[in-house]
């Protein structure tokens, strides 16, 4: 019952680390070659020349697989983790759309019913929206951690190119390097389960004053994309300032792009939401009775 229950979230943790898993092997060098051995025949010979040189013989594809990842099977532990993820900037709002249409829906159905029983309307809101929040942000946190299990497994090196902003104003600016696998866990915590969390309980909550199905699914993309576009609008009048950075969703998912971000504020702007639900709430159990 519990399996059928959350079926949905198991199909969320698939995706999720199925995007991350083509995202990197679709941005590496060696996928890149070995596509371009199987499609591109004077691309083929001249591989097939160059391994000779290298004393390879190369007769088929297994063999190009081979010799490639020998050449080219470099895998950097912060550069997978990043190229990774990045698409995920991008795909908060279909997550939080999951549980979002599970509430809408849930609410047509059997709620009233739970709710004459459960004596708190208030309690009854917070526990079902907290619980489906709480099983979107871990099915995607899983797959984080599952992705970032199979990075370190085939980490051979890490690269010196890459940095990332959030905590090190805080934890100091060699803790990146001096402890880059604990430093991926803590950002990949807030970008993977907190970010999700709150938009997840924010789209829950405005989904209460909807009626139409389709309005509760559109709300958070209309809401994450259209703040993320009156930032990056004001950015471009007024310049990269850090006002306008806190306030666009996507800085907190992309921070290596910024720089001297102030981490209790990025977190604390993302907070917001949750500040907005709580009232929402308020005002939506004191205008409704349980009858």
């Amino acid at each position: 019952m519990k399996i059928q229950r959350n079926l949905i979230y198991i199909l969320v943790f698939c995706i999720a680390l199925s995007i991350m898993i083509i995202s990197i092997v679709h941005d590496s060098i060696w996928f890149f070659e070995i596509k371009s051995w199987i499609t591109n025949e004077v691309y083929r010979t001249n591989l097939n020349n160059l391994a000779v040189q290298d004393g390879v013989h190369i007769q088929n594809l297994i063999d190009a697989f081979r010799y490639i990842m020998k050449r080219e099977g470099i895998f950097y532990f912060d550069y997978d983790i990043v190229f990774g993820t990045a698409i995920f900037q991008l795909l908060i709002p279909f997550i939080a759309a999951v549980p979002t249409y599970r509430i809408g829906e849930s609410r047509k159905s059997i709620d009233h019913y739970r709710i004459c029983r459960s004596g708190s309307y208030s309690g009854f809101l917070w526990k079902q929206i907290l619980t489906e929040a709480g099983r979107a942000a871990l099915s995607i946190f899983a797959a984080y951690l599952a992705y970032y299990l199979i990075c370190l497994a085939f980490e051979n090196t890490q690269g010196d190119w890459i940095i990332h902003e959030l905590f090190l104003d805080i934890l100091g600016n060699d803790f990146y390097h001096s402890h880059l696998h604990l430093y991926y866990l803590l950002e990949g915590t807030i970008r993977f389960f907190l970010i999700p969390f709150v938009y997840a309980v924010f789209a829950e909550t405005a989904a209460l004053f909807f009626n139409d199905r389709k309005q509760v699914i559109l709300f958070p993309f209309v809401w994450f994309y259209g703040i993320t576009a009156i930032a990056f609008v004001l950015m471009r009048i007024f310049g990269t300032c850090s006002l306008f950075l806190y306030l666009c969703p996507t800085t907190i998912m992309a921070n290596g792009d910024y720089e001297n971000l102030n981490s209790f504020a990025m977190i604390g702007v993302h907070l917001v939401p949750l500040l907005i639900s709580w009232f929402l709430i308020r005002y939506e159990t004191r205008h409704r009775e349980i009858v």
